[in-house]
């Protein structure tokens, strides 16, 4: 299970987690933490990253995100706490998110395309532009 403390990483203290973007968090984590669980119960082996020691990809900003962040995009999910970037290496999470996108669906979750995010899933609780369950950037 990813914690919430573990999602706002190093940034916890920072001006910009705020109360609204704590909450968008708690219920991402809640949903992604139900998607991890239908993961492992079908085989995934759901890593840990070394650096973050928690499933959270990155060294820091695979969670939240302040509004300065150079990394990523300018209105990025991540800095209002509906985005999270997963630790996946061997890319069995994101193959298993794509045969199970009923899941996503379930949970409320949309998903970048795995082409764009090479050792990372990309998940969030709020749409993109184009609706789609599974987008590209």
């Amino acid at each position: 299970m990813i914690t919430l403390a573990q999602y706002a990483g190093p940034h916890i203290k920072h001006p910009d987690w705020t109360p609204e973007h704590r909450a968008n968090a708690e219920d991402l984590l809640k949903r992604i933490n139900l998607l991890l669980v239908d993961a492992e119960n079908d085989g995934v082996v759901v890593r840990r990253n070394p650096a973050t020691t928690s499933q959270i990809s990155g060294s820091g900003l695979g969670g939240f995100r302040p509004l300065g962040t150079a990394i990523g995009a300018q209105l990025s999910t991540h800095k209002k706490g509906n985005g999270i970037d997963l630790f996946d290496p061997s890319k069995s999470f994101k193959e298993w998110c794509m045969a199970n996108l009923d899941k996503l669906e379930k949970y409320g979750l949309w998903m970048e395309h795995p082409s764009a995010t090479p050792t990372w899933a990309h998940l969030q609780r709020t749409p993109p532009k184009s609706g789609n369950r599974v987008y590209k950037p």
